[in-house]
């Protein structure tokens, strides 16, 4: 699946492109930051700037809501009121300071539905209050009377969403169980959405041990309660909740339940208070503890990240506690801090517009009309490699292929890639299968002709004795890998030479290098100049002499026969089956398609549980142990080796800090 975030890369280019002057705008008072397909943050220009702030005396503003004419409504929760304003800011009604029956007490959410009937969470009241347009109490709501809802039930309403049926979402302070639905007729009609239970390790552990009686005692793992609600303009409901696993904290719910954003773990979204979404389908959020304003995919991949804390004086564009956020038809942000008792909105820039625009242009695969766009920023920014995937996709559409390939692999995108290579591959059989076909098998016949010949010749030259055992030597690695027990025994008690050895060594590092940049792209994106050759050299040899170390201690100490010698020996011609299978799946990997990479997939594993076998076997047959006392000691090997990486890593820490903490009285000396 392509990522967002490439996505969304391309058209910050394609508006710096476009829009040169947007890159000389005033700074803002905060710094802006886009995620790359890496998950690194990156500071862009500004895609939002701060505008005014709404001219009003609110005391504690904890909810927006934004209709469909740009009327803003902000619920007041220490002034009692719900205040209207018109599309250019301006007041036009106060909802819920009359005395009596429709006075609002600490009230918490509202919604306005499309008759311009106004629902507010009147939570001191434990009620729904409906005004008309007007300001006049229409109907109340209260508790619902029904068997699931106890005198243990608070009824305390903070927030709510009206779908077109009238029927209210009401999100209900500390509860677990979901939104609660009622109907117009005040009806309760069950609960929905609710957020599902997060397991833990340690809840697990407790399960295992306690008795019943200490688990009655423990304090329940109950569902996070939802926090916020709000309605798309498909009528889809987005609940906000907030947890550190972020998993689901978002979500866009569809009528049957289902989380259209698949419950995803959101960045930033583990403090999120409220969110919205645009007429485009982009997700905005405000997150709490550092203030951020945060900009996702339709798909709920994280975009944009801007905004901050106040750290001296009053500033726009940052918060002290920012509550809930609305977005009107110009797009423009209107944000509610109740920390700072304001509501401040946010414009957004050229280079912004031209960005998501393009984005949403992009999401919908409108590539056709976008060809402008990526040549233009092709032009302009050639600098960039992630500009290629819009050209990847018109390169394909074009029966370009070979040229698609080239800049999918730039922009990182595997199954743009593999759709291409497809092509390109499906050409090149059309072309030359028959010739492919005859010249494999001239070469196979005359390998069969040929290899017996060749050996019998080879034999019979006088070679040198070093050079003939050296050979025969390389020739027993052969028998192992297709006779393992009668390779092993063979091996068993016989001095091969250290040049044997050390081949064999290098033939398995050579197959780690050649693994690590010879593997297809669709298998490995990682641009071969980014690989430490050294790195590359350690994921082979550190685990194989680590194994060398502990199996020997271990079998030594628990009754093996095998000498240190035999050990090296052993789990040296143990590394003959990695060596082959490489040889096979690296160019494998160059060959097959996404649709095809079971195929990669199944050899890959395949040559993991080979090679496993073979280093179980050689200990079993070089220390000479029945199959029970082998596996016993492998998994006592194994965790030997665990030990000796983490002993490993207790040292080095150390000795750093050792050496740290004399280089800085060094430092002080001098």
């Amino acid at each position: 699946m392509v990522r967002a975030t490439i996505k969304i890369m391309l058209c910050l280019l394609l508006a710096a492109a476009l829009c040169p002057a947007a890159l000389a705008l005033a700074d803002a008072p905060y710094i802006t930051t886009y995620v790359d397909g890496e998950g690194r943050r990156v500071v862009i220009q500004p895609i939002y700037v701060p505008g005014s702030f709404i001219e009003q005396s609110f005391v504690e503003p904890v909810d927006v809501f934004v209709t469909g004419v740009d009327h803003v409504f902000v619920v007041d929760r220490k002034g009692n009121a719900v205040h209207e304003f018109n599309a250019r800011y301006e007041p036009v009604r106060v909802y819920g300071t009359a005395e009596g029956e429709g006075q609002l007490s600490a009230p918490e959410g509202v919604f306005v539905s499309a008759a311009g009937e106004v629902y507010v969470a009147d939570s001191g009241n434990s009620r729904i209050a409906v005004f008309t347009p007007e300001g006049e109490l229409a109907r109340q709501y209260v508790k619902p009377e029904a068997a699931g809802l106890d005198s243990s039930y608070i009824f305390a309403p903070s927030k709510l969403a009206v779908d077109n049926r009238g029927v209210m979402y009401i999100a209900v302070k500390g509860s677990g169980l979901g939104l609660l639905r009622m109907g117009q007729d005040g009806a309760f009609r069950g609960f929905f959405g609710a957020n599902k239970a997060n397991p833990s390790l340690l809840n697990w552990m407790k399960r295992l041990i306690l008795n019943q009686e200490q688990l009655d005692k423990e304090v329940a793992n109950k569902p996070r309660p939802i926090m916020n609600v709000g309605l798309d303009n498909y009528g889809f409901l987005l609940t906000v909740s907030q947890g550190q696993d972020r998993s689901g904290n978002l979500r866009q719910l569809n009528a049957g339940g289902v989380d259209l954003l698949g419950s995803r773990s959101l960045l930033f979204s583990d403090m999120l208070a409220d969110a919205a979404i645009d007429r485009a389908g982009f997700l905005y959020g405000v997150e709490q503890q550092q203030g951020r304003l945060v900009v996702y995919s339709p798909a709920g991949e994280a975009l944009f990240a801007f905004g901050g804390l106040q750290t001296s004086a009053q500033e726009k564009g940052r918060f002290i506690y920012p509550t809930s956020l609305g977005v009107n038809s110009r797009d423009e942000l209107i944000v509610a801090d109740s920390g700072m008792g304001t509501v401040q909105f946010f414009s957004r820039t050229s280079f912004g517009e031209s960005a998501l625009k393009a984005a949403s242009m992009y999401y919908k695969g409108r590539y056709a009309e976008s060809r402008a766009y990526w040549e233009t920023l092709a032009t302009a920014n050639e600098m960039f490699d992630l500009t290629y995937q819009g050209l990847g996709k018109l390169a394909l559409m074009d029966g370009q292929y070979s040229l698609a390939m080239d800049h999918f692999r730039q922009a990182k995108d595997v199954k743009g890639y593999s759709e291409a290579f497809w092509n390109v591959r499906l050409d090149w059989m059309r072309s030359y299968a028959v010739a492919a076909g005859l010249a494999a098998a001239v070469a196979l016949i005359a390998w069969r002709l040929l290899s017996r010949r060749t050996v019998a010749v080879l034999g019979r030259l006088p070679w040198p004795p070093g050079i003939s055992r050296y050979g025969r030597e390389l020739g027993e690695a052969l028998r192992i890998w297709y006779k393992p027990y009668d390779g092993y025994y063979r091996l068993k008690e016989r001095r091969v030479p250290y040049a044997v050895l050390l081949t064999i060594v290098l033939l398995a590092i050579m197959a780690r290098l050649f693994h690590s940049y010879g593997t297809g792209f669709l298998f490995d994106t990682t641009e071969p100049g980014k690989k430490n050759a050294w790195m590359e050299l350690g994921i082979i040899l550190v685990p194989w002499l680590s194994w060398v170390a502990a199996s020997y201690l271990v079998c030594s100490v628990r009754g093996g026969e095998g000498r240190f010698r035999e050990v090296v020996q052993g789990c040296a011609y143990a590394l003959i089956p990695y060596i082959a299978f490489t040889v096979i799946l690296v160019p494998l990997s160059n060959l097959v398609v996404l649709e095809e990479s079971i195929v990669y997939t199944a050899l890959f594993q395949i040559m993991l549980i080979v090679v496993a076998a073979h280093f179980f076997i050689m200990l079993q047959v070089i220390h000479n142990f029945d199959f029970i006392e082998a596996l016993k000691n492998a998994a006592l090997s194994l965790f030997t080796v665990f030990l000796l990486w983490f002993f490993l890593t207790i040292v080095g820490g150390l000795t750093f800090n050792l050496y740290d903490f004399f280089y800085q009285i060094y430092r002080e000396v001098t």
